[in-house]
């Protein structure tokens, strides 16, 4: 990196300095990335939580020059406590600059032995019909529920306002 004195002021003690960076590394043909994910649970909050069924759709987008040609993806994760029921999705060709949501969204269940707040890294291998290949990481955190009390209810089918067994 290349510093350029520009301005001094010694009586205040003020120094600017000019950094010259390198210019952006321009990729040659394509280069997908995880553009976003979008959640929907079987509890419909929006929220992951243990034992809930989650589809997650998995957007790529193309941020090369290139295109990728016949794009395919599939779903890992080593987490003991996630289940993938379906762990993989077509994309087709995503052109420069454009993105793609996939054919189908990945389905998989945290367990419900899962604590609060765990986090959970996936592997997203992402590969085009031109053998480009990207190893991918999207990641979620799985929240336990929040439970709140409500109400009370108190059922005395004898009026006596005494507890019965049972």
């Amino acid at each position: 990196m290349n510093f350029k004195l520009k301005s001094l002021l010694v009586g205040l003690s003020v120094i600017s300095l000019h950094t010259t960076l390198p210019k952006a590394i321009r990729i040659i043909g394509p280069d997908i990335i995880v553009l976003k994910q979008e959640i929907q649970d079987s509890g419909g909050d929006s929220v992951i939580n243990p034992g809930e069924v989650i589809y997650m759709t998995i957007w790529l987008s193309n941020i090369g020059s290139g295109t990728a040609n016949n794009v395919y993806a599939i779903l890992t994760c080593d987490d003991s406590l996630i289940s993938i029921s379906v762990d993989s999705s077509y994309y087709g060709n995503i052109e420069p600059n454009d993105s793609s949501s996939g054919s189908t969204p990945y389905i998989f269940s945290p367990s419900l032995f899962t604590p609060d707040e765990h986090p959970v890294s996936f592997d997203l291998t992402v590969v085009s019909a031109d053998s480009d290949t990207w190893v991918l990481h999207p990641s979620i955190i799985i929240r336990k529920p929040i439970l709140e009390y409500y109400n009370k209810i108190i059922v005395d089918p004898d009026s006596n306002h005494v507890p019965a067994p049972g």
